[in-house]
């Protein structure tokens, strides 16, 4: 996001700034390295009476310094210029750049920097891990090793890198193709024109993109057994297509369960390993349903939503808001896309992050209703269901083991996701009360026509500054 947000500032390709570059970027590489310093030390001092509050500072540690890193990035690109430097490579006289490539290429410190903060922080993580052994042996758990440092670098590689570039690349190289194309043909490009290519790109690596993460995330069929009986069963009984029930292999490393697809023909759900070997099965039945709560209530799709309607926020609201500011304050480029940017990742943190929290408690809150799958007497007055306290207690011991088994301290608060705390805490104040039940019914399908509201303005206002509005001074036109 912070790399496709730069553009050159009158058609520059010389960097600015290029010693300052390195400077910093050494200095977050010192960060990083004091961050390794700092987890080998936590790791030989880590004890049992300390265990919770040592796992609750190192969460807060790790989590400032995965903040910084877009920050420190984000910095380099728009207040020195690094992408002018990056596109040096480009040969000279070479009529058409193609963003794949240089989004590799631009994007390397900022990858790199994840995975030296990986590398970091593996001793405490690591110690952490061994430190539960003895609570696993008294549950009757399995006992076993971490993961290698080599299995839980690939892992998050895996998980948060690829994951999120391989459907961006795909879309990049989709444009790139069809860029090309049109540079052949001598076609040329408006700015109308290159938001439809843009959307007509992504929306097929929308819906086959689970076809290349299965590959990405190193996942095989879930062998048959009693478990898979049941997870199918559950499926059977919400009506819910999938392509497959997958085993996502993580080095025992990450207790987690997801789904990914928007059509059933490219639908899967993903158990890790970890969560099979660690859990009891029908904690993990309760994760599961979890996740197919998600595809009941199509929170892809209402994702996919509330990030269309933030990226033509953007391109609208925020684009006039950039013209009433011209009138009264100069912002010289690069900054004024550093303002744009500052505005549309604020709205993400408070818009985003407040609908994904609430669509989270709608999947606790439809697990806990599916749950336990012999309990058939749930049905209100209208084929309504309720949660129930069997259904809650079984879901809140799920996320209380999920916490356990990936050293998560259950207060702390995520951006996504909440707390586990707080989660738990609104499942136990709406069991065996169908009114509270229906009330958060209410108040999710408020959520959705707001977002729905949101999109239809902002994709008009869009469309209004696209056709009528002059571009604003010193931008440059669209190739």
């Amino acid at each position: 996001m912070i790399w496709l947000s730069w553009s050159p500032a009158d058609g520059a390709a010389a960097p600015r700034y290029l010693h300052e570059c390195a400077a910093l970027f050494g200095s977050m590489g010192m960060l990083l390295l004091s961050m390794g310093l700092y987890s080998r030390m936590m790791a030989r001092r880590v004890t049992a009476p300390t265990f919770y509050r040592n796992v609750y500072r190192f969460n807060r540690v790790t989590r400032f310094c995965r903040f910084a890193i877009p920050v420190w990035f984000a910095v380099a690109v728009f207040a020195l210029d690094w992408p002018a430097a990056v596109r040096r490579l480009v040969p000279p006289g070479m009529p058409l750049t193609l963003e794949a490539p240089l989004l590799l290429a631009g994007t390397l410190p900022a990858v790199l920097a994840m995975v030296l903060l990986w590398w970091a922080a593996y001793p405490a993580d690591r110690a952490l891990r061994d430190l539960s052994v003895l609570d696993r042996f008294d549950q009757g758990l399995p006992v076993r090793g971490g993961p290698t440092l080599w299995q839980y670098l690939l892992v998050n590689i895996r998980m948060q890198l690829l994951f999120m570039m391989m459907p961006v690349l795909a879309i990049l190289a989709l444009r790139d193709v069809a860029a090309l194309v049109f540079h052949l043909a001598g076609i040329g490009v408006s700015q109308s024109l290159e938001i439809v290519v843009a959307l007509a790109c992504a929306l097929p690596v929308l819906l086959l993109a689970p076809i290349l993460l299965v590959c990405v995330l190193s996942t095989e069929r879930l062998p048959d057994s009693p478990l898979r009986r049941r997870l199918e069963e559950l499926c059977r009984q919400q009506s819910l297509r999938v392509k497959n029930v997958l085993l996502w292999k993580t080095h025992s490393s990450v207790g987690n369960a997801a789904v990914m697809g928007l059509v059933p023909g490219v639908r899967y759900l993903l158990v890790t390993d970890l969560l099979l070997e660690e859990m009891p099965e029908d904690q993990v039945v309760a994760v599961f349903a979890h996740e197919i709560g998600h595809i009941k209530h199509r929170h892809l799709l209402w994702m996919a939503a509330c990030g269309l309607g933030l990226m033509f926020a953007a391109a609208g609201p925020a684009d006039t808001l950039m013209r009433w500011l011209s009138q009264y304050v100069t912002i010289p480029h690069p900054y004024d896309d550093l303002v744009s940017l500052g505005v549309a990742a604020a709205a993400m943190l408070v818009l985003f992050g407040f609908a994904v929290r609430r669509f989270e408690r709608q999947a606790d809150v439809f697990a806990a209703r599916s749950l336990p799958l012999d309990d058939v007497d749930r049905a209100g007055p209208h084929g309504q269901t309720f949660v129930k306290t069997p259904g809650a207690a079984l879901v809140c011991e799920a996320l209380r083991h999920v916490a356990i088994i990936n050293n998560i301290s259950i207060i702390a608060k995520e951006w996504l996701h909440g707390s586990l705390a707080s989660r738990m805490a609104f499942l136990r104040q709406i069991s065996d009360s169908p009114q509270r039940t229906w009330e958060f019914d209410k108040v999710m399908r408020q959520l959705r026509w707001v977002i729905i509201a949101i999109l239809i303005v902002t994709l008009l206002w869009t469309v209004w500054n696209t056709m009528y509005s002059e571009p604003l001074p010193g931008s440059l036109p669209v190739p």
